[in-house]
């Protein structure tokens, strides 16, 4: 049996890099999407995203009230408790990590809007189970469209070594774990305007090296704690 939905939400993934492919090729810059299928719950994502030098990562529903549906997800909480807790990743969390919703038009295609993934998902009306969240507060929306051109402009996303200082953490140090290189799934790289088709990726380090060269020397450097 289909799921209208779960394709509804791959159709929101692509739309989105179809708009930050328009931008790219108009500002004379190369775009790559990751998607991240069946490793949503290291992620909290459905696709990982490059934009010239700046990523970012989405997490894709079909409907704004589609939001809730991250409640099924003990890494949601992880996520958001850990985000409390450490106010360095949260900063950069703020910069790279959203949660993206289509919204139909009349006989036309889909808007599709975004907000920062903690101030859509982190509180007790999203995650009523998650102890030592606090209410719900009206988070910021925007266009996708918006967004791209942000991207594109370096005003959002993270750069290099910021984003993956982030994924470390967020693949790896948030659930009480250690620094560490590996990735959960192979990841594979499609670029329209780079002409990329499925290169794959099985560390951070060799992501971090295909990004731009020497980045991948942070992951050789001794890692402070974390809190």
């Amino acid at each position: 049996m289909t799921n209208p939905q779960a394709g509804r939400e791959d159709s929101v993934t692509a739309a989105f890099h179809q708009i930050i492919f328009q931008e790219a090729i108009t500002n004379g810059k190369t775009e790559a999407i990751f998607p991240l299928s069946g490793a949503d719950r290291y992620y909290n994502a459905d696709a990982l995203f490059r934009a010239h030098d700046m990523f970012i990562l989405i997490e894709s529903k079909s409907y704004e009230r589609n939001i809730r549906d991250e409640s099924k997800k003990d890494s949601a909480c992880s996520l958001c408790l850990g985000l409390i807790q450490n106010h360095q990743m949260a900063l950069l969390h703020q910069q790279c990590h959203f949660i993206m919703w289509g919204l139909k038009r009349y006989q036309s295609g889909l808007d599709l809007l975004y907000s920062v993934y903690r101030r859509a998902v982190c509180n007790i009306q999203i995650l009523p189970d998650c102890k030592g969240l606090g209410p719900a507060t009206i988070p910021k929306v925007e266009s996708a469209r918006d967004l791209a051109k942000d991207l594109l402009s370096e005003s959002i996303g993270l750069g290099k070594p910021d984003f993956f200082n982030y994924l470390d953490w967020l693949l790896h140090v948030r659930s009480g774990g250690n620094s560490n290189d590996g990735l959960p799934t192979t990841l594979y790289a499609t670029s329209h305007a780079g002409g990329i088709t499925s290169m794959s990726f099985t560390s951070l380090s060799q992501l971090a090296a295909w990004a731009a060269p020497g980045v991948a020397a942070y992951f050789n450097q001794p890692k402070k704690p974390r809190p």
